[in-house]
């Protein structure tokens, strides 16, 4: 129903579960995709499996006529892996800068062009990059300023950096979507030792407000998504496919977990991929400054 052909998505942290989620759906949609991670090994996984999406769907629009190799490489310029550490800007802006450059690398092309590509230039943003490695819930009278400090420079920092450097091509167009994903834990207090990651993910939600009001004239919508219990979160636990649509064979804790949740499941990447493809969309134009709460009917 929406599409995104003719637009370019960043998604940041998409190596994996609810980001991987939201490159495919972007990318099945039209938009040609940069997949961010901190890995560059998980964003090239993305990638592969976006690209091999793109080319079975190539094969069933086209069973008569075999694909040759000008066709691939037609295909597989739509999605490049971008590795870069969204808490540090001059990487962010760098990063964007190259990919602009060159639809096909990281690096700036080999023509020697001033003029930037307009198929890399960023038109969607995905603010999703927002788990810490060994990420470990306290309580806050048990932490330090040492153990917030990641925690802010990722989920508030982080989206900040990558909002400011896709700004001012958004601007130029008269065209942007930045969508941030954010967490539950960003607006429901819980006694589970989440205040520092909460405080990081509410700072976002509410820096995502003010930009909203700043751009609302100039094409561009800013909103936020608050998520609920995924299966993401419990990928080591659960059998899960590379869509993110399945959690059957959850064990018996996850499954309890999910029969709190109205609709009776934990929501998947797909579910996320699926809201950000409206929001990336024409027909969002006029949804702008909100924090939509997707997470199966689970009060907020």
């Amino acid at each position: 129903m929406f599409n995104l052909s003719g637009k370019t998505a960043l998604i940041t942290g998409a190596g994996r579960g609810v980001g991987r989620g939201i490159a495919l759906a972007l990318a099945r949609a039209g938009a040609k995709v940069i997949v961010n991670d901190l890995d560059e090994e998980r964003a090239k996984e993305t990638v592969a499996l976006i690209n091999k999406e793109a080319m079975e769907t190539w094969n069933r629009n086209n069973p008569s006529t075999p694909k040759d190799k000008q066709d691939i490489q037609k295909i597989e310029a739509n999605y490049i892996p971008l590795p870069f550490d969204v808490t540090d800007y001059e990487a962010v802006e760098s990063a964007l800068s190259s990919a602009a450059f060159n639809p096909n690398s990281t690096s700036p092309n080999s023509t020697g062009s001033n003029s930037p590509s307009d198929d890399f230039q960023v038109d969607i943003l995905i603010n999703n990059a927002g788990i810490i490695n060994n990420m470990t819930m306290a309580q806050f009278k048990d932490t330090t300023p040492d153990d917030w400090r990641p925690y802010i420079e990722l989920n508030l920092f982080g989206v900040m950096n990558c909002s400011k450097a896709a700004l001012p091509n958004m601007l130029k167009r008269n065209f942007g979507r930045i969508i941030t994903i954010s967490s539950g834990a960003g607006f429901t207090g819980m006694p589970l030792g989440f205040s520092t990651y909460g405080a990081g993910k509410g700072g976002a939600a509410a820096f995502m407000k003010h930009l909203a009001i700043e751009t609302a004239t100039q094409g561009i919508t800013a909103n936020t998504v608050a998520l609920g219990l995924m299966t993401s979160a419990f990928e080591g636990n659960s059998s899960q496919d590379t869509n993110g649509t399945s959690d059957s064979g959850a064990s018996p804790g996850i499954e309890a977990l999910a029969k709190t949740i109205p609709v009776g499941r934990l929501g998947t990447p797909a579910d996320v991929g699926a809201l950000c493809v409206y929001l990336a969309s024409e027909e969002a134009s006029w949804l702008t400054g909100q924090v939509i709460h997707l997470n199966g009917g689970s009060l907020t």
